[in-house]
């Protein structure tokens, strides 16, 4: 008897604690029924065409939308899909729903989603609903230029959805979004007041009158992974996407052969915040601003790990176009190498907004008018940056006309300015350079190196050493130029130009001697690149060991810098080494951030 009231304590508490969890746990339990249904979709399949199973699938991916709730899976077997089997029904197109994730890439055969390969069982969400595109063998519209007739105004929408709406693993193409009036933008995937979740996409061959020739979001925030956009087309901005007002987040993305008529040929932003990391512009053009990406108007990027590569631009900005007092674009390990502007900014025009870059190369890019690289008119901050191989007329590397460019840890070499400038040219601003050097560069007018209009830049740390311009190479003015009619005056200090200090006697004309400057002798790089050959990326500009520039800085300077332009430790020694590379000791370690072109 004494065991009977135990045993009721011991077992009436779980059962409350069963009961108790039961209740909260039960509405888990019907979400985890809702989850358990899969819906089948096969253009082939005989059967039943109930979407039970793949024997039994929907030949049509809308019934299979029209059947799914929230929680529900579709799959979908390699085929093509349209909107709708009438050829005149235009405003027919694919629903992204809350909760209910699409998955293509099936061969139609497979128990388990993991299965599936998207890429080899390509999956096409198709806007040619009059049959007569030119396709590959897999009926996908691979340039706009291949859309015949009328097709779909837009292939997928997904607006008013939340991540739950997942879209994974197809081809959206063929969209032709040309109504006179709405719709006109987003033919390839229209997304108003939306964030659902995009990963294993190709979107390719649409074409939009207005915005968005791939993916059109306005306001709204996707979630993108693994996303390609090729040879979309726009006719005002956004060839490959147009976005505004949101905050998305872009994984792994490639642009590639998209243009607009306007600005952004793969991609524009206005009022957005951008997560981008992981992505590839190539052969992107704009017939405005912005081959290859805009920002404007308070848009704030985040970039990491984004290589621009043979984009082109008719106005500015060959890659990049920033414009707006309230952007300010953050850029982390960026190459801009080989686009194109016809007017200034072959790599980056900012105009407007305030630019951050760090770990960033700009090689081979060429404008015809200013700045090869970058050309920048407002606030421009660089730290640990290669400037190379750039051309253009006036300031190869670099062309600057702003209160606020401060670079720490550059180096500019083998650019060319077919005017003034082959290095930077600096115009009515105050450019800060800290730990940068020019060498290799070449003005056919004057300033191989630098050359300064009407303001009074800093320079400190720093190595102008073997530059050339129409006084020759190594000539005072061949690395440093001032302009005799709007003279400038910069404040240097712990630096090596040559020709300013010859047997140690200070020359006015190349600015204030600040101290610490050291006379005119060879810096011993490892190898002095030769300016005759700009534009080019040919030389080394990283110090012997028994260079004069070693331990020849001020530390001051580099205060909050931990690391030089390779990555390695800033401050070996007492002092800073001048320019941007600090010499290791006997072991010389450095991670190379030249490209070819």
């Amino acid at each position: 008897m004494s065991f009977y009231p135990r045993k009721m304590v011991l077992f009436t508490l779980p059962v409350w604690l069963m009961l108790a969890g039961l209740l909260l746990y039960w509405p888990l339990v019907q979400l985890q029924a809702q989850t358990d249904t899969v819906w089948y979709v096969h253009a082939d399949a005989a059967g039943a065409n109930d979407g039970s199973s793949w024997g039994n699938a929907f030949t049509d991916l809308q019934d299979a939308l029209s059947a799914a709730a929230a929680g529900d899976e579709i799959w979908v077997a390699a085929g093509v899909y349209k909107p709708t089997p009438v050829s005149t029904r235009r405003t027919a197109f694919f629903p992204l729903q809350h909760g209910v994730a699409v998955y293509g890439g099936f061969a139609g055969t497979e128990s388990e989603r993991e299965e599936r390969d998207w890429q080899t069982n390509v999956t096409v969400l198709s806007g040619d609903i009059d049959n007569n595109d030119v396709t590959d063998g897999n009926g996908v519209t691979v340039h706009h230029n291949d859309i015949v007739g009328a097709n779909s105004y837009r292939v997928v929408v997904g607006s008013g959805v939340d991540e739950t709406a997942v879209l994974n693993g197809f081809t959206i193409t063929g969209g032709q979004a040309d109504a006179t009036a709405d719709p006109e933008d987003g033919a390839g995937l229209y997304i108003e007041e939306g964030s659902p979740t995009l990963t294993n996409l190709i979107i390719s061959g649409n074409f939009a009158d207005q915005e968005g020739g791939g993916l059109y979001a306005e306001p709204g925030s996707p979630t993108l992974t693994n996303v390609t956009f090729l040879n979309n087309y726009s006719g005002r901005r956004g060839g490959g996407i147009y976005l505004r007002h949101g905050s998305p987040t872009f994984t792994n993305l490639t642009f590639t052969g998209n243009s607009s008529n306007g600005g952004g040929g793969g991609l524009y932003i206005r009022n957005s915040d951008l997560t981008l990391t992981n992505a590839l512009f190539s052969q992107n053009q704009a017939g405005e601003r912005g081959g290859a990406m805009v920002a404007r108007s308070s848009s704030s990027p985040h970039l990491t790990n984004v290589t621009f590569s043979h984009n082109s631009s008719d106005d500015v900005g060959g890659a990049l176009s920033v414009s707006g007092s309230d952007s300010h674009p953050v850029l982390h390990q960026v190459v801009f190498a080989n686009n194109t502007a016809v007017y200034d900014g072959g790599g980056l025009s900012n105009n407007g907004g305030s630019v951050i870059l760090t770990d960033a190369q700009f090689s081979y890019n060429s404008s015809g008018d200013a700045g090869g690289g970058i050309y920048n008119g407002t606030v421009l901050t660089m730290t640990n940056g290669i400037l190379t191989g750039n051309s253009t007329m006036y300031g190869g590397g670099l062309f600057s006309s702003s209160d606020v460019t401060a670079l720490t840890n550059v180096l500019f070499s083998g650019n060319q300015a077919h005017t003034d400038g082959g290095g930077a040219y600096s115009e009515e601003d105050t450019p800060l350079f800290t730990n940068v050097t020019f060498s290799g560069n070449r003005a056919d007018g004057s300033g191989g190196g630098l050359y300064t209009v009407d303001r009074d830049p800093t320079i400190r740390n720093s190595i102008f050493w073997h530059n050339q311009d129409s006084s020759g190479v190594g000539t005072m003015t061949a690395n440093l130029a001032n302009h005799a009619n709007a003279p400038s005056n910069p404040k240097i200090s712990y630096s090596l130009i040559q020709g300013c200090n010859p047997g140690g006697e200070w020359q006015s004309a190349c600015g204030t001697d600040e101290g610490n400057n050291l006379p005119d002798t060879d810096p011993l790089f490892m190898e002095t690149p030769d300016p005759g050959a700009a534009p080019a990326t040919g030389g080394n500009l990283r110090l012997q060991a028994n260079s004069p520039a070693v331990d020849a800085g001020s530390n001051a300077y580099v205060a909050g810098i931990p690391f030089d332009l390779d990555g390695n430790v800033r401050l070996v020694g007492d002092h800073v080494d001048l320019g941007p590379y600090e010499v290791q000791g006997e072991v010389y370690l450095y991670l190379p951030l030249i490209v070819s072109p």
